[in-house]
């Protein structure tokens, strides 16, 4: 289908509308305070920049590819601006209440030795943490997001974690 006038837009409107919806609020989930109104929000985003960039879409390949990126890039954007100085790890409360050391002290230093390694990682093995650790997703949900092969997700997720054990010292 080509991306050349509004009916187009309208089918894959129709067509992908809840897929959207739905990858938006795992993303924004843990990390705005009222997900279900900013996916709404981040949603219409992802729809009016589908309408204004329609004409960059290469038909070559999968649209749905290409929506993901868009999806993805604007709720990140989204994120950035709620609250930048908040990283996925300390915007989910219940990431360090699972943490095997007792007692305040232990939990500060949890922080900060999470802290350090979320800043040591690029931007993708970001964004890869996010998705595997805090949201928990499926590999199939994650290939999707990301836009990549399941195989391409596992191995990237194998040596995330390799590069974490070294990071944090672990044999």
């Amino acid at each position: 289908m080509a991306m050349d006038d509004n009916s187009s837009v309208e089918n894959w409107y129709a067509l992908y509308q809840k897929h959207v919806l739905r990858i938006v609020y795992a993303i924004l989930k843990g990390r705005c305070v009222d997900p279900p109104d900013h996916a709404q929000q981040v949603e219409q985003d992802v729809w009016v920049k589908v309408l204004k960039g329609a004409g960059g879409y290469d038909s070559s390949r999968e649209f749905v590819y290409w929506l993901n990126g868009l999806v993805r890039n604007t709720s990140i954007d989204h994120i950035k601006r709620c609250d930048p100085r908040t990283s996925p790890i300390e915007a989910n409360e219940g990431i360090l209440g699972d943490a095997p050391a007792a007692g305040a002290d232990s939990r500060i230093v949890n922080r900060i030795l999470l802290r350090e390694l979320w800043e040591k990682l690029d931007d993708n093995e970001r964004k890869l943490a996010t998705l595997v650790f805090i949201e928990q997703l499926e590999v199939r949900e994650i290939a999707h997001i990301l836009g990549i092969k399941e195989n391409a997700v596992r191995q990237r997720r194998f040596r995330l974690i390799r590069k974490l054990q070294k990071l944090a010292d672990w044999r």
